[in-house]
């Protein structure tokens, strides 16, 4: 593993090329190889460029102002670098350009910036808020093209996203909002609330085409707009009255000036469980979610995930399992395929990043001891709660064996973030001093004082080599293609994919020809899944 101490490190994206972007938070002076940068206030937000290939950081930005100002999402497309989070300060700095928060005292706005990536330098380009008087955070991004998706919570009523004004129906909702990246200045098109007469939070977006999937945890009774509930109120755990909370995924399809709600599907636990949704990853037709469930007292044996019950031993108290689960998307509807668990003792285990690459399933967080039928990972902490990364394949009917590595030492330490670079896992989180990641071991000048780290950690079976067996089983013409290409042995119910180098959908069809006119030349993929078939790929270049 290669190792870089830096700032409180949130989240990372990658690029077509390897580069590995950071984003988080940092208070006085944080040093990122040779650049240095000092907060103006309480707390800033950092982006930072990292190449593999030279073992250094290209560049490094920060933004803020005298206030709590805090970045907690990142994503990328092409040269263009998204971060999101919340800004208390007026005004905040995002280069040149600045924003005011415009709640009480002490309340954040959210904030979605842009950089434009330069090689080895980066500006801002644009920066956009939206919130209200109360605590409003952006939470996770999603990009595809020029369209870009947050998700967040925000509080009280007349919470304006451009011209489009939302009330919560609680203590905290959720919203989704997408927003038009125009260059040199992005506007809001649409923005959507979900949630009920509690807290809810979403904690992860991907989007796939023209569908955007939210995932994350609600506690009440909730109404997501006009999309009918069966059986107990979502939210509510059942088991006589329980006050657990239910975790989620919802996928929504964006018409282009509206986003609109298609279907819901839960994971639910009995009585005093509460089940969070944290991680969430698309390939095709599969939806993984990554998360955890907890109770704090004997009153809540299991959880289910469609018509899977997960259980653990009746009678245990503060125990918590992580979990991962599939669900097959079917266009208007969906179902869980299966939901496996690592368990535990306790309830300091969490999946913080969920990763996917054909049948490889990778996923990184913190645990203190996880056993079970999860993998059989049989790890153990070095003290309280430590790093874990491990990797899993969906054989179709389940979550298969693969491996699981630790780091971390007698503190506290935890994965935040995975990102996806040739054979390499870039992971990031925080971790305090001794913390061993294989043989090596991270030192900091204070004892219990969390800092940032990066660690890059090889697996050997990410490669192109089983991606380049089924390309050939493809058949695509015209290959380069400029405008359009035809699909052979598509039919008319065949989803076509159009993948870019990171496996991130760029386009996608139906039937047996898939438009590439406007996107950017290079080296594509293209993914054929037709109903009962396996699915199939091949290579197609773009002029």
């Amino acid at each position: 593993m290669a190792l870089n101490t830096i700032a409180s490190v949130s989240r990372s994206a990658a690029d077509a090329n390897g580069n590995v972007y950071l984003t988080g938070s940092f208070t006085g002076t944080a040093t990122f190889g040779s650049f240095s940068l000092t907060s103006a206030g309480d707390q800033d937000v950092f982006v930072a460029k990292w190449n593999p290939t030279t073992q250094s950081f290209l560049w490094a930005q920060r933004a803020g102002g005298a206030g709590y100002d805090a970045a907690t999402t990142i994503a990328v497309w092409g040269n263009s670098i998204y971060i999101g989070g919340s800004f208390r300060s007026a005004p905040a700095a995002f280069g040149s350009l600045t924003v005011s928060n415009a709640g009480f005292l002490n309340t954040s706005d959210m904030f979605v910036a842009k950089l434009t990536d330069a090689g080895s330098s980066a500006s801002f380009s644009w920066v956009q808020r939206a919130g209200g008087m109360g605590e409003d955070r952006g939470q996770a991004l999603a990009v595809s093209g020029t369209g870009l998706y947050v998700t967040g919570v925000f509080e009280g009523s007349a919470v304006a996203f451009g011209s489009t004004s939302l009330s919560s129906n609680g203590i905290s909702d959720i919203f989704i909002a997408k927003l038009t990246d125009a260059g040199t200045s992005a506007g809001f098109v649409w923005a959507q609330r979900m949630g009920g007469t509690s807290f809810d939070t979403p904690n992860a977006v991907v989007v796939n085409g023209a569908d955007v999937y939210v995932a994350g945890s609600v506690t009440g009774t909730v109404t997501f707009n006009s999309v009918p509930q069966t059986g107990t109120p979502f939210g509510d755990s059942g088991g006589g009255g329980g006050n657990g909370g239910e975790g989620f995924v919802v996928k929504l399809t964006d018409g282009g000036t509206a986003g609109s709600y298609t279907w819901i599907q839960r994971a639910r636990g009995q009585g005093y469980a509460s089940v969070e949704v944290s991680a969430l990853a698309v390939e095709g037709t599969n939806v993984y979610l990554g998360g955890r469930y907890f109770i704090t007292g004997a009153t809540g044996p299991s959880v289910t995930f469609g018509s899977i019950t997960l259980s653990y031993p009746a009678g245990s108290s503060n125990f918590g399992d992580i979990f991962l689960a599939k669900i097959l998307d079917a266009g208007a509807t969906s179902s869980f395929i299966w939901a496996q668990q690592a368990q535990s003792q306790d309830s300091f285990n969490s999946i913080n990043s969920l990763r996917v690459s054909g049948t490889s399933l990778y996923i990184a967080g913190s645990f203190s001891r996880l056993t079970g039928a999860f993998g059989n990972f049989g790890l153990s902490s070095a003290g309280g709660r430590d790093v874990f990364v491990a990797k899993l394949t969906d054989t179709g009917t389940a979550a298969g064996p693969g491996w699981a590595q630790r780091a971390g030492g007698p503190d506290d330490d935890v994965a935040n973030d995975l990102a996806l670079t040739g054979s390499s896992l870039q992971v990031v989180g925080l971790a305090s001093a001794p913390a061993s990641f294989g043989s090596q071991v991270l030192s900091h000048p204070l004892r219990n004082v969390p800092f940032g780290f990066m660690a890059s950690l090889t697996d050997p079976t990410i490669t192109a080599a089983a991606a380049a067996v089924e390309a050939e089983k493809l058949a695509l013409y015209p290959n380069p293609a400029r405008t359009t290409v035809q699909v052979a042995a598509a039919t008319a119910t065949t989803t076509l994919t159009l993948l870019d180098a990171l496996g991130r959908p760029v386009r996608t069809a139906t039937g047996s020809m898939l438009s590439v006119q406007g996107v950017a030349a290079g080296l594509y993929v293209v993914r054929a899944a037709t109903p009962g078939q396996p699915a199939r790929m091949a290579r197609l270049v773009v002029e």
